[in-house]
């Protein structure tokens, strides 16, 4: 029986009921019930899955399981991808706790995605030992990229490894469109993409991201339109220096699938919150912070945006259409102000001024534009 002091449950604007975790005190749970960490992901996750009986939620990076947790609480069959082998324990640990209907909507692997199948060895600084470890306990990220640099290996124009202690493991790398076509035959799909059954990917693999993308090119590129999977992914431009050519290969390998999706947006929420009169009944959190999108014109202006922007990483949104968005998000009546993006002044002022984004909030199945 799960006992009730491990139920965690998000902002009442979110339309999940909740869900149960090892331990509801560690992080990121706290934020999540406060509804900041990271909100616009989860209400994209409630317009993207919330309508659909058969959808399919893959979660590359999956961390402690955030994502696909809320992603099976809404429904969905979810496969949960980490490549850390601490957080890859708490996911378990976490899915585990849950009863029967929703545990069994989890697929958990132990896996690297990249573009090619093998053994790699991942490493990330050793808390045990190294400052790196941050005071709430939070795990650190890690990637292939990362690991490698850490290695000695000659990442051009990125960043040494401090050299502080490491922990190493070796797990086994899948080759991205591999795994894909994989999930697809195990998931009842027919072994192809299709708007009969809706498929969403989020990836956050810290820079990975660009050889698991570039391997699935030619599956998605033959793949119509209309049924391309919807994709979440954290972008990580600012691994790479803006000098020397490795940024513009990671941009333009990027882009090259990001341009097979005519609407691409950079993801973030509006820093002023929407709060809901108290419910005395209710112990979920009143307020909810909502989503922003700024759409780009193009892939090309994406492309802009990544070689001159000063930031590590950002969120991004790539569908083939706002139909695929099923239902509108919670308090469509909300316009956010354009100065009120939870992006940092610098960032703003990128985004609006330099590189000229209309910044839109999700309003329904259509974009409105706040300016």
């Amino acid at each position: 029986m799960v006992t009730a002091s491990l139920s965690v449950k998000p902002p009442r604007a979110y339309l999940s009921p909740g869900f149960n975790v090892a331990n509801a005190t560690a992080s990121p749970w706290d934020k999540f019930c406060a509804g900041v960490w990271e909100p616009y992901t989860f209400e994209l996750l409630d317009s993207l899955l919330s309508s659909q009986q058969n959808a399919v939620f893959l979660d590359v990076g999956a961390y402690v399981g955030p994502l696909s947790l809320y992603a099976a609480s809404l429904n969905a069959t979810v496969f949960a991808v980490e490549a850390d082998v601490d957080n890859f324990g708490s996911l378990l640990a976490n899915v585990g706790v849950n009863a029967a209907e929703l545990r069994d909507r989890i697929s958990t692997h132990l896996l690297a995605v990249s573009d090619v199948s093998a053994m790699v060895r991942m490493s990330k600084p050793d808390t045990r030992t190294s400052a790196v470890s941050t005071a709430s306990g939070s795990p650190c990220a890690v990637s292939i990229l990362e690991s490698t640099r850490s290695a000695g290996a000659d990442v051009e124009d990125t960043p040494r490894s401090s050299g502080a202690s490491r922990q190493w493991w070796t797990v086994p790398s899948v080759a991205f469109p591999e795994y894909l076509r994989q999930l697809l035959q195990t998931s009842g799909s027919g072994g192809s993409f299709s708007r009969t059954r809706p498929f969403v990917i989020s990836m956050d693999i810290e820079g990975a991201e660009v050889e698991a993308l570039q391997s699935a090119f030619a599956m998605l590129s033959a793949t119509a339109p209309s049924s391309r999977p919807p994709l979440i992914l954290e972008m990580h431009p600012g691994f790479f220096s803006h000098e020397g050519a490795a940024r513009a290969r990671y941009v333009a390998a990027t882009c090259r699938v990001l341009a097979l999706y005519r609407k691409l947006y950079f993801l973030g929420r509006d820093h002023q919150p929407r709060c809901e009169e108290q419910r005395t009944n209710d112990e979920r959190y009143e307020c909810h912070w909502p989503a922003v999108l700024a759409e780009f014109e193009s892939v090309h202006h994406l492309a802009t945006f990544m070689m001159d922007t000063t930031q590590d990483a950002f969120m991004l949104h790539a569908v083939h259409s706002t139909d695929q968005h099923r239902r509108p998000l919670t308090h469509t009546e909300f316009k956010a102000p354009v100065p009120a993006l939870s992006i940092g002044e610098a960032h703003r002022i990128e985004l609006e001024e330099r590189h000229g984004l209309h910044l839109r909030t999700l309003y329904g199945a259509r974009l409105v534009d706040t300016r």
